[in-house]
């Protein structure tokens, strides 16, 4: 691993749920105007997410001191 992917965060895992948080604001205060933005949002994000969740995996465990 580089330094640089050792300095890297895992934004897009806390993005997909603030995607959700705003499909559901979209649905519940504008009547679905706009809806898809967030949906296109979470799934990039999500499959981002998906491709890094070795590294967040490694990073939790870092972070709370587990070994494994």
């Amino acid at each position: 691993m580089t330094a640089h992917a050792e300095r890297e965060t895992p934004w897009t895992t806390p993005l997909v749920g603030l995607m959700i948080g705003a499909l559901i604001t979209q649905f519940l205060y504008f009547d679905g105007q706009n809806a898809a933005t967030p949906v296109i949002l979470g799934v990039l994000a999500a499959v981002v997410a998906w491709g890094r969740r070795d590294r967040t995996a490694a990073l939790v465990r870092r972070v709370s001191g587990r070994r494994g």
